[in-house]
């Protein structure tokens, strides 16, 4: 069995929990059940780990004017790697594949969050996978894909084991805090803006003593950085950016906080759960569904 996965993302900053997913797939399905794997994504940090990891990478271009060459490129890949399978984690790709080569492969495509936009131009392939339930009935329901077309596959992760000297280094040096952590892209879709605000309705007695690691990058970093700032809670967060070793600080905090305005199924509630750690989350669908109440 050769599997070929696909995706595209905004490598101008940190990889996504789609991204990690695919990057896992690969990974397991050649480790665990002796398949083929290859992966056509764009550069970017995915590119890199595959490589790390081993796997062959096939890269593509991101921008959607190059359309005709995505469909060179992909014409490229296929008589080099000859995918019994392919794999998609993005709707444009999706799309094209199903457009061009659906008579010739088998397509998957796996929906990861909550949508309803462009319905119009929504493919799906030959079947999809859904990261949770309430995806899975989404897709029926805004994008009229026949139930039978598609299954609910739930995220899992993978979680290394921190450091332990880090960990009690981040403990010793913020002994006299609450410390909270909040893992996501700087995006609309993340909701740090409701987070900053809430913490800035808190009161005064209980504000000082709270203190919540901000991890990530992306285009609303610098607006929630002065936000903070108009708000006068500057000092209640620390904005770390993009960090490669998140176990060490699941270890070390208190408790998780994700305002997410929409989600898939949140990885970062499945690596908190896995540390032992309490949940604060936004009521949406995902993010519902992963965490119990009390």
């Amino acid at each position: 069995m050769k599997v070929l996965y696909t995706s595209l993302y905004d490598s101008r900053f940190s990889m996504g929990g789609a991204e990690k997913v695919l990057l896992d797939l690969a990974r397991c399905v050649r480790r665990d059940f002796g398949a083929e794997a290859a992966c056509a994504v764009n550069s970017g940090d995915l590119e890199r780990e595959l490589r790390v990891a081993g796997i062959p990478v096939y890269r593509l271009p991101v921008e959607k004017w190059r359309t005709p060459e995505v469909l060179w490129r992909y014409q490229e890949i296929f008589c080099r790697f000859q995918p019994d399978v392919i794999h998609s984690h993005h709707r444009y790709t999706t799309f094209l594949l199903d457009l061009v080569f659906k008579n010739r492969f088998k397509i998957l495509h796996t929906e990861h969050v909550l949508r309803q936009d462009k319905a119009r131009w929504f493919r799906y392939g030959h079947k999809a996978s859904a990261v949770h339930e309430s995806v899975r009935a989404n897709l029926i329901r805004h994008f009229g894909v026949p139930p039978q077309d598609v299954v609910t596959i739930q995220n899992a992760v993978t979680c290394p084991a921190p450091v332990m000297d880090n960990v009690e280094e981040l403990k010793a040096v913020n002994a006299q805090t609450v410390n909270g952590l909040c893992i996501g892209r700087f995006e609309t879709q993340k909701g740090h803006v409701y987070l900053v605000e809430g913490v800035a309705r808190l009161p005064e007695h209980f504000r000082r003593r709270l203190k919540i690691f901000m991890a990530g990058d992306g285009p609303l970093l610098s607006e929630i950085e002065n936000l903070a700032e108009q708000l006068n809670v500057r000092g209640q967060f620390v904005f770390l950016g993009y960090v490669r070793r998140m176990a060490d600080y699941l270890a070390f905090c208190d408790f998780l906080v994700l305002p997410s305005l929409w989600e898939g199924m949140p990885l970062v509630l499945l690596e908190a759960a896995a540390s032992g750690r309490a949940v604060i989350a936004t009521d949406i669908p995902g993010s519902r569904e992963s965490i119990r109440t009390g």
